[in-house]
């Protein structure tokens, strides 16, 4: 009977299978075991690199391969890179990272073993790769600089600044690599930054608040002034009619006791009350000045000049010789060191002090006065002495603010003259103070930049009533 045979699979051809699957599970073992061990040859490797027991490993290439000393790179050396807050690698002429240490590993997000064996350009942002492709170059014959952005594998990225020098290693050609973090500088310069803007925004809005108090000052000035004339003009002519009444009664037939009464009148009330509007009004004159004169200070224009302290303090103490003598002083002026400034405002500044000198002295002793300078850090620092009464400690705080006046009973005066002082001597950016024992006399510093640049640079002068500002010898101590 004709019919299909159909063979059944025996024990043989099972037992084949069996062989062949267990064989392919033994080699997949051998090849996992394989690379598990290099796996652990790479991480010892890797170790004794680190740790200075290795001194040169053998990498292939196109050429079948070749030695990379590590020997010029000891023990200590590595100990003391690895320890640095910098990341720091060796690189190839070509960029490739042939050691890092932990930081740079850790400035980069990636393990150390992802890190060695990488192209520098491939761990910066791309719009970098540019900057370190030319930085390699120029890296290859000289030291040089430059700042760059890394790229973290979650594609964050960190600024950095780069250092990089030739050396050579067994006589291969190698690039020294330092790598510092400009995170934290980045940080302080935006909060410099930040400081500074708010710093210049308050600067100008003091300026702004400045000016709007010289204008009220100057404009309130001008608005006394006005009142003050009419006052002292119907004095005036208060004065003279009672002088035509004198010169009636003395001619009329007026009788007594009406001719004693007037007179009375006229010679003692009237006049006495004539005499009191005028001094007040003269007072009020010289505050209104003075004033103005401090307005002034505010908004002229200063002639700035390398000038000859010594010879502007001698013509100064020059003009108080008459004062010198009556007051029977000794005045030393010592070696002054020249100092960029305007000639009339500094020389203000200087009569002023050594004004209130003469004024304030002691009736105890003979007044001295020694003026004195020198250079120190870029400033010129001058000082006037004296020995005369001295300012109170509660006086201190107030010293160079306007209108104060700490000895009143000793020389007449509106108490403006060290806020003038104050007020040119900050014009010029320097500084102006006291050091001062009651009753043993007083020590006035005033310091200057000799550098011009720091000093107000002007060209002309600005006098609203074409008048000069406060002259020299309406000064008063604080």
């Amino acid at each position: 009977m004709n019919g299909c045979a159909v063979q059944k699979a025996g024990p043989e051809s099972a037992g084949g299978a069996a062989i062949q699957s267990k064989q392919a599970n033994l080699e997949l073992r051998r090849e996992n075991e394989a690379l598990l061990s290099r796996l652990a040859e790479a991480e010892e490797t890797l170790r004794a690199i680190r740790g200075g027991e290795i001194d040169a490993f053998f990498a292939s290439d196109a050429g079948g391969g070749r030695v990379l000393p590590l020997e010029p790179v000891e023990s200590g050396h590595r100990v003391l890179v690895e320890a640095m807050n910098e990341g720091a690698a060796i690189l190839n002429e070509k960029g490739v990272l042939l050691y890092s240490n932990n930081r740079l590993a850790e400035m980069l997000g990636r393990p150390l073993e992802a890190v060695i064996g990488s192209s520098l350009a491939s761990l910066v942002e791309p719009a970098s790769r540019a900057d370190v492709k030319e930085l390699l170059k120029k890296g290859q014959a000289r030291a040089c600089t430059g700042d760059v952005s890394l790229v973290q594998p979650d594609g964050a990225s960190i600024s950095v600044h780069l250092s990089l020098s030739p050396m050579q290693i067994q006589g291969r050609p190698a690039i020294c690599l330092v790598v510092a973090d400009l995170t934290e500088r980045n940080e302080a310069e935006r909060a410099l930054r930040s400081v500074s803007a708010n710093l210049e925004r308050r600067l100008q809005e003091l300026q702004r608040k400045n000016e709007e108090v010289e204008a009220f000052v100057y404009i309130v000035s001008h608005d006394l002034r006005a009142p003050l004339v009419n006052v002292q003009g119907f004095a005036r002519e208060l004065q003279d009619s009672c002088e035509r009444l004198r010169s009636m009664l003395s001619s009329g037939s007026l009788a007594e006791p009406y001719r004693g009464a007037v007179e009375e009148i006229l010679d003692d009330e009237i006049a006495g009350a004539l005499h009191y509007i005028s001094a007040s009004s003269s007072k009020f004159e010289r505050l209104i000045d003075a004033l103005l004169g401090l307005s002034r200070q505010g908004r002229q224009v200063y002639r700035i000049e390398l000038l000859d302290v010594q010879e502007l303090v001698a013509s100064t103490v020059a003009t108080f010789k008459q004062a010198i003598v009556e007051a029977g002083a000794e005045v030393r002026v010592g070696s002054l060191p020249s100092v960029p400034a305007d000639a009339t405002a500094l020389g203000q500044v200087f009569a002023n002090l050594i004004g209130n000198c003469l004024k304030y002295r002691s009736a105890a002793r003979r007044l001295e006065i020694e003026v004195g300078g020198r250079l120190e850090a870029g400033l010129a620092h001058y000082t006037v002495r004296d020995n005369g009464l001295g300012i109170p400690a509660s006086g201190m705080a107030r010293l160079f603010q306007v209108f104060q006046r700490l000895h009143p009973q000793q020389a007449e005066g509106e108490g403006m003259g060290l806020a003038i002082a104050h007020r040119i001597v900050e014009r010029h950016q320097g500084k102006i103070w006291a050091e001062s024992q009651a009753g043993e006399g007083t020590v006035f510093h005033l310091t200057l930049p000799c550098d011009p640049a720091l000093t107000q640079h002007t060209t002309q002068e600005v006098d609203d009533h074409g008048t000069d500002s406060i002259r020299v010898h309406d000064s008063d101590r604080g």
